[in-house]
């Protein structure tokens, strides 16, 4: 925002010509005989730039520096309206509300930020009670308004079915990782290789031997390392002790490090230990499962997941989705590489909404245009019967 704002500044300056020597400030327009400067338009940009991305143009830049004149030569015209209708407005109730809002931000304000921001929602106050004034000269929402803007948006209303669901999704490690692990524990291997006692050295290099001899695979690797392993801790020897303790701490580390298959035939342990329960009880069964072993989004949840829209996630799940009834269990499957248990929780069919569930939110929607109507009719007629004019030492356009 900050830069953006500099940005729109420096567009403004060097649209607006220089200011004459040691002058801080300077008119960029007379409303009704009063300047609105520089100054004045720079404070108010704040506002008006809020929430918007930075323009990528200069001319982009011009165009919103122009637009936000107009939007404070409004200000000014309404604020003029409020001082000729003698707008009452309370300012110790607006000034106690600045102060609260300011304290549940967690600002601490100075007092020319205390003022700055009192006199801003001062004229917000006076603007919007001037706009009320007006209000009443144009028409109100009907009910049949309501009705004639349901009835052309409805169509484009319609929900599409949803199913929610509860998750168990178990990721199988980096196979990289897993053969850093069995890495590891030929390098043990390799040291009982070296150890002081013949028998070790004899029973650790006949597995070091078959290992080198390649044509294995990783399965088979770590099956022949497990018989290596155990067959030095069968020893008893001080050497081989060592090794057996070290490579029991790798093989609990490589237990943890699951690969694919590995994933789903304990997800396959864990639904045979679900099928068990009463039905009234699956559900919350799932959930503290999934609490405790789920490895997916919303485990510390339950596993439950937002409600899934077809479509809106990956191909697979919406097809094993399609084939569950409401209670049901599914089989283990796998998705985007990790084993998945799904329980369909409950399935709400597309729907029309009716108009009574949409009024509401049709009538806020009204409500908002029709506001920006009068703002705009408001503005006009008052523009109409103002004076505004462009400083002399300044381009028109401005």
């Amino acid at each position: 925002m900050r830069r953006l704002l500099l940005l729109l500044l420096a567009a403004a300056c060097a649209h607006a010509g220089e200011p004459p020597p040691f002058q801080l400030d300077w008119a960029v327009r007379y409303v009704n005989g009063e300047a609105v400067t520089m100054g004045d338009l720079r404070e108010h940009l704040t506002d008006y730039l809020a929430g918007r991305d930075e323009p990528a143009s200069s001319s982009e830049r011009n165009r919103l520096m122009r637009e936000a004149l107009e939007d404070l030569t409004n200000e000014r015209l309404l604020l003029n309206e409020a001082d000729r209708l003698k707008v009452y407005i309370d300012r110790d109730l607006i000034a106690r509300k600045v102060l609260d809002d300011a304290r549940s931000e967690g600002q601490a304000l100075d007092l020319a930020g205390k003022a700055r921001r009192i006199a801003r929602e001062e004229r917000r106050a006076k603007r919007d009670a001037v706009l009320r004034f007006y209000e009443d000269r144009f028409a109100r929402l009907r009910p049949m308004d309501l009705e004639d803007r349901f009835a052309q948006v409805r169509s484009t209303l319609r929900r599409p079915a949803r199913t929610f669901v509860r998750q168990i999704l178990l990721r199988p490690a980096d196979p990289a990782a897993r053969a850093e692990v069995a890495q590891q524990r030929f390098v043990l291997l390799r040291q009982a290789g070296n150890a002081a006692d013949p028998a070790v050295q004899a029973t650790a290099q006949r597995f070091i031997d078959a290992y080198l001899a390649g044509g294995l695979s990783p399965d088979e690797q770590n099956r022949l390392l497990d018989q290596a392993i155990a067959a030095l801790a069968a020893l008893d020897a001080p050497g081989a002790r060592d090794t057996a303790v070290a490579a029991a701490a790798q093989i609990a580390r490589q237990q943890r490090l699951r690969d694919l298959p590995a994933a789903r035939a304990e997800l396959e342990r864990l639904r045979h230990g679900l099928l068990l329960e009463p039905i009234v009880s699956l559900e919350g069964a799932f959930g503290d499962l999934a609490r405790a072993r789920s490895e997916g989004p919303g485990a510390a949840d339950g596993g439950r997941l937002p409600a899934v829209e077809p479509g809106t996630l990956a191909p697979e799940f919406d097809a094993m989705l399609g084939r569950l009834q409401p209670g049901e269990l599914s089989p283990v499957f796998q998705v985007g590489g990790n084993a998945c248990l799904v329980l369909l929780v409950r399935r709400d069919e597309e729907r029309l909404p009716g108009f009574a569930e949409k009024s509401a939110e049709i009538e806020t929607e009204l409500g908002g245009a029709r506001r920006v109507a009068v703002q705009r009719a408001v503005a006009g007629m008052l523009r109409a019967k103002a004076v505004i004019q462009q400083p002399a030492n300044r381009p028109d356009g401005f």
